[in-house]
């Protein structure tokens, strides 16, 4: 195993611009009091932030309809299969009774 400088670990919970993972309700409530202040210079990086944790949640979602979607199609596989297994069951009862 290789051991990397401290300075290339990132703490869990950290995304791509280096700060830690938020809510976007509190990156609003930060650009509420920039408006409050009159103090719009940090704005842009907060659109920004906003974004991307808009993003992350609207892929967060779509993963789970898929995993939904999957289960959905397991279920019916399994059905299939009991139902294959059954006539399986009695055609073998059938050449075995001959």
């Amino acid at each position: 195993m290789i051991n990397l400088p401290d300075k290339t670990k990132r703490p869990s919970g950290f995304y791509g611009l280096g700060g830690p993972s938020r809510f976007i309700c509190t990156v609003l409530d930060e650009m509420r009091k920039c408006n409050e202040t009159r103090n719009y210079a940090p704005l842009l990086s907060q659109i920004e932030e906003i974004q991307i944790l808009a993003n992350r949640m609207e892929s967060a979602l779509d993963e789970s309809d898929e995993l939904r979607l999957g289960d959905d199609y397991r279920n019916l596989l399994k059905k299939e299969i009991a139902i294959l297994v059954k006539r399986r069951d009695e055609l073998r009862q059938e050449f075995s009774d001959d």
